[in-house]
């Protein structure tokens, strides 16, 4: 407060101020006062005596364009007043009741006053008096004005009366037939005491006591209405930006500038203080002034906030005036005109601001003079204007003495601006301080827990990740929010096994705002829980260590074929979870039937939810080892082709060496048959084969037919005598090897028109043969030639020894053949002693042996008694053993399909056993030189080089007879009878085992004994 005026009675009026600054205010007791801004009483008028009691002014004065005052008083006179003090004239109205409410002047100089009588007067100032120009008396059983005329920018006039009805008059009337434009009536007929409010567009605003704010057009016409429920004394006011207040008895009310009929909400209300009978007023910075009954000037921001208060010792109903230095002058029933406004005091500095836990503590250096603080508080990233209050907002309701403030409550993370405020005793203010700001910080107490996480198998750590929760919630201090939060998963940092089902713990660091923290390094944990797997499934299917061809999880049947040597299957199989369990029925050792074999797998999956079966269907089928060929056929030169007599039936031997009798479909001959051409047809039949016996060769039946030549021939010149042209043949016929007494083999195999070839040995010299296929062509070896058939010995070094042969034919043409002999040490020859034989069964067996020179060692120093031995490894040792040398020495007369696997140092043993009729082949032409050598066919070899006829037998002595073939009985009953084989344990004879190198040496040894 600046100062305040005491007058003598209560001041209802509001105040006016005049251009020079003068302020105008009526009293309860009886005076119009002039005071000057500083509160000096420049003088005062006093009104007639009242017919009613004591004289007063509840009218507020309106000051001309000349400077004139007019004021109503409650003697019934309406006023005119020179600025000095002085009466200018004054005017009865003739209504014996009060002119209470305020005159309001036109644009021509008329005054519009009304009477509580209920007549409205147009009032021309003529000078020195003042003279009716026209007047309208309403009509109603208890006629009554209490508001204010009020006049639009269109120079209507509008007042209102206490029987709810506004009228709207044109400035020019007729004095005998006054009348108005239009009325408008309110919904109840409830009566109007405040003012109503014109807007720029002309839009009227009417408060009712009905407690309904009515807008209406220009024109009279409703636009919208709020209901306020409270009754309505105050005049609507409208804010510089359009904004319109409205003050019930409780509360104030803003609307929109341009409010929508179809929602007439208010943007904010406010509660606070009670019945105003003051209109409010607007400053320039939006800050709303208005008085009430509770005896309070209240100042509230354009958000409805309030700012401030000052309390007078009386009712405030009048409405306060702003002077140009922004003073706020109100009158009060305790008969005081106030000026309130800014003194000169510093604003408060030093101010600073430290956050805290929801919280900011604030403190200042205390300013002179000042008797009390107010705090201001705002948002944002930038403060407000400190000069415009609407954007701050006021913490302290009750003067605050101290220099420090805590602002609790406040949200973390966001930023808070405050400035503090200077206030004296008489309520000026200071301006507000620099801006502080300070962010609040939380702190996080604990991680709200989450729900387990149940997933299935084989989750990889990558897809796991897409399941877990991106946020989590916090339990903070102080503090009901349970904000979330981002989390950065540590998978990789647990234990956590998707192929393996159970509980794991994964943790995760929290994503924090820097406003938030955590003193506890607390981090979030979640529990996952991988699931039994519920997969029945196999991933692979093993036969005999090798896995199933074709495999696929999702079939459940296959079909296999296997050959009669393969006479039990070990299955073992790979779950897809390897928690799952399988079970082969039966076990996992089968023994296989010829012909159909069931294996079934059984598959549990880890929960015991799934179960599924795999089914192995093996058939066993005995193959064709070898076929009988049958004896040649002669027939008569001329014979038929259908008067030929083929057998109709073959022996076949099979992979279990017995021997069955098959019937042949003879479908092919080649040449094509001519019974008039003498000559060697080959007769080709298929066999008829039953179904438990395979031919995966497609070996057929042959039989040769020779058509005898029977007729004379005659020797003729023609057909012998030769032609005098000269050969060009200059190809070899033959190209043989020998070294250390043994026929070497080519490499390729010796063809005519096929020019290099390698051999090996390890020989130190080697003889060889060539022989051109022309008589008349010679053959020459690095020069030298050669005689037809002659032999011609050379000496080896180590390594390549390169030799070429030259073919020139009669007419002289060449052919070159080029020969390299590698000479290197045999890789199976070693040294005696051997370092694996001490104490062996057979060490003095294979001691002989070595003596007799038919057997040799590795090059490690080994014998290796015990492993198995091959057919070429058994044969060499009997070609060895029996010193057969044989006169087919040409390693080159295998005919075997596989010569080529057969190995070099085994060839001419091979070639010497097969011409001996000691060894044969298999029915595909093969020979198999590195399948192992079973006891069964080392018996039929050892049998054939015995001198003597085999007795017949249909059973041997062995206990497990029923396994030796039929064909084999016979070998087998003899060899051991004679000593040369015995059994193994408990009486087996074993014929399906192979041969081990130490059952080979003691066997061959005891056939050299029987045959010495």
């Amino acid at each position: 407060m600046k100062w305040s005026f005491k007058t003598e009675g209560r001041v209802r009026s509001s105040p006016a101020i005049a251009a020079d600054g003068t302020i105008y205010v009526g009293s309860d007791d009886g005076h119009l006062y002039a005071l000057t801004a500083s509160g000096e009483q420049k003088w005062k008028f006093a009104i007639h005596g009242s017919d009613f009691g004591n004289p007063g002014i509840y009218s507020s004065p309106s000051i001309g364009a000349d400077g004139t005052i007019y004021v109503g008083g409650d003697d019934s006179y309406l006023y005119a007043i020179h600025p000095d003090g002085t009466l200018k004239w004054d005017l009865k109205m003739g209504s014996p009741v009060f002119v209470s409410p305020s005159p309001a002047i036109g644009a021509d100089g008329t005054i519009y006053v009304a009477t509580q009588g209920g007549t409205f007067h147009a009032i021309s100032d003529d000078g020195d008096t003042g003279r009716e120009k026209w007047a309208y008396k309403i009509s109603a059983f208890w006629p009554m004005i209490r508001s204010s005329p009020v006049i639009a920018a269109d120079g209507k006039i509008y007042v209102a009366d206490s029987d709810g009805i506004l009228y709207a008059f044109e400035p020019e009337q007729d004095a005998d037939d006054v009348k108005p434009k239009w009325t408008f009536e309110t919904e109840t007929g409830s009566g109007i005491r405040a003012t109503p409010a014109i807007g720029t567009d002309g839009t009227i605003y009417l408060g009712s006591e009905d407690g309904n704010l009515y807008v209406l057009d220009s024109s009279g016409q409703l636009q919208w209405r709020f209901d306020a429920k409270d009754s309505i004394y105050s005049t609507p006011v409208i804010g510089a930006d359009g904004t319109i207040y409205l003050k019930t008895g409780l509360a104030l009310y803003a609307f929109a500038p341009q409010q929508a009929a179809d929602d007439v909400s208010p943007e904010w209300s406010a509660e606070f203080g009670y019945v105003t009978y003051a209109t409010p007023i607007v400053d320039a910075n939006g800050i709303l002034y208005v008085g009430t009954h509770d005896s309070n000037l209240y100042a509230i921001d354009s958000a409805g906030n309030l700012r401030w208060s000052f309390q007078a010792e009386g009712s405030i109903t009048s409405s306060a005036a702003i002077g140009a230095d922004g003073t706020i002058y109100v009158g009060s029933y305790d008969g005081h005109l106030y000026a309130i406004g800014q003194v000169d005091i510093d604003a408060p500095t030093n101010v600073t601001a430290n956050a805290g836990e929801g919280s900011v503590q604030l403190e200042w250096e205390a300013v002179s003079d000042a008797s009390a603080y107010a705090i201001y508080m705002a948002t944002g990233s930038e403060p407000p204007d400190t000069k415009d209050l609407s954007n701050w907002k006021p913490l302290n309701d009750e003067p605050l003495k101290d220099t420090s403030w805590l602002a609790d409550e406040l949200k973390a993370g966001t930023t808070y601006w405050f400035a503090v405020q200077a206030v004296t005793e008489g309520n000026s203010r200071s301006q507000l301080s620099e801006p502080v700001s300070a962010t609040p910080y939380a702190v996080v107490k604990a991680v709200n827990d989450l729900n387990t996480l149940e997933v299935s198998k084989h989750i990889t750590s990558e897809q796991l990740a897409q399941y877990l929760p991106t946020e989590v919630s916090l339990q903070l201090h102080n503090e009901t929010l349970e904000p979330d939060v981002g989390v950065n998963w540590e998978i990789e940092n647990s234990d956590y096994n998707p192929d393996q089902s159970g509980t794991y713990w994964i943790s995760g660091s929290l994503q924090l705002p820097e406003y938030y923290l955590n003193p506890d390094k607390l981090k979030v944990k979640l529990q996952v829980r991988v699931l039994p797997g519920s997969n029945a499934k196999l991933s692979e299917i093993r036969i005999n260590g090798k896995i199933l061809e074709n495999f696929n999880p999702d079939l459940f049947t296959y079909y296999l074929t296997v050959p009669y040597s393969m006479d039990r299957v070990t299955v073992t199989a790979s779950t897809y979870d390897s928690s799952a369990s399988y079970e082969v029925i039966g076990g996992q050792e089968a023994v296989l039937e010829i012909g159909d074999n069931s294996i079934y797998i059984q598959v549990i999956s880890e929960n015991e939810q799934e179960e599924r079966t795999y089914s192995l269907y093996i058939e066993r089928l005995l193959t064709i080892a070898e076929i009988q060929r049958p004896d040649t056929i002669y027939v008569p030169y001329n014979t038929k082709l259908q008067d030929v007599s083929v057998p109709d039936s073959v022996y076949v031997t099979l992979d279990d060496l017995r021997t069955i009798e098959v019937q042949v479909s003879w479908n092919e001959v080649h040449p094509e048959y001519n019974g008039k051409v003498a000559g060697r047809y080959e007769f080709i039949g298929t066999l008829q084969l039953t179904e438990w016996v395979n031919n995966p060769l497609n070996i057929k039946a042959k039989v040769s037919v020779i058509v005898l030549d029977e007729r004379k021939r005659r020797s003729s010149s023609s057909s012998s005598s030769r032609t005098d042209r000269v050969s060009n043949d200059a190809t070899l016929s033959s190209l043989e090897i020998v070294a250390n007494g043994r026929m070497l083999t080519l490499q390729p195999s010796f063809v005519p028109d096929v020019y290099d070839y390698t051999v090996f040995t390890d020989a130190e010299e080697m003889v060889f043969t060539a022989q051109a296929a022309h008589d008349a062509a010679e053959v020459y070896v690095d020069g030298v030639r050669l005689s037809r058939s002659a032999p011609i010995s050379k000496k080896l070094a180590s390594g390549n020894n390169e030799f070429t042969f030259v073919v020139r034919a009669e007419d002289g043409t060449e052919k070159r053949y080029t020969l390299t002999v590698i000479r290197e040490t045999a890789a199976h020859e070693s040294s005696m002693p051997f370092s694996d034989i001490a104490g062996h069964w057979a060490e003095s067996a294979i001691r002989r042996a070595v003596e007799l020179g038919f057997i040799n060692g590795y090059p490690d120093g080994t014998f290796r008694p015990d492993r198995s031995v091959t057919r070429e490894e058994f044969i060499v040792m009997v070609i060895n053993a029996l010193q057969l040398n044989g006169e087919n020495k040409d390693n080159n007369s295998l005919s075997y399909s596989d010569r080529e696997q057969i190995g070099e140092w085994a060839k001419r043993a091979i070639a010497i056993a097969t011409e001996a009729n000691i060894v044969k082949g298999f029915a595909d032409g093969s020979f198999r030189p590195q399948r192992l050598m079973s006891r069964v066919e080392m018996a039929a070899v050892l049998a054939r080089m015995i001198d003597e006829d085999l007795p017949v037998t249909e059973r041997t002595s062995f206990a497990d007879d029923h396994l030796i073939a039929d064909w084999a009985k016979q070998a087998v009953e003899t060899l051991h009878s004679h000593g040369i084989l015995i059994g193994r344990s408990n009486n087996y004879f074993a014929p399906n085992e192979p041969v081990t190198r130490a059952e080979a040496v003691v066997s061959l040894l005891r056939l050299l004994d029987q045959q010495t």
